[in-house]
């Protein structure tokens, strides 16, 4: 298993970046079940708050979660 934890923050990113990362709390349930139903995806956890977002996920030996995190984002 691979752990991969990616995040912004008022001390890394300018407020225009986080807004554009941030998820609503209505999305926020759907959001996580997209990301934990990716192939590879074990475990997953989404933290967003007026300051920060933060992504943890735990992938399979052999899966990239860098390119997971990135292709959830993007989308």
């Amino acid at each position: 298993m691979t752990l991969l934890i990616a995040g912004v923050s008022h001390k890394t990113a300018p407020v225009e970046v986080r807004e554009r990362l941030a998820f609503r709390e209505e999305t926020l349930p759907a959001a996580l079940a997209d990301l934990r139903a990716r192939d590879g995806v074990e475990e997953a956890v989404i933290l967003s708050t007026c300051n920060r977002v933060e992504i943890a996920v735990a992938a399979e030996d052999g899966c990239d979660p860098q390119r997971i995190v990135d292709s959830f984002l993007a989308e």
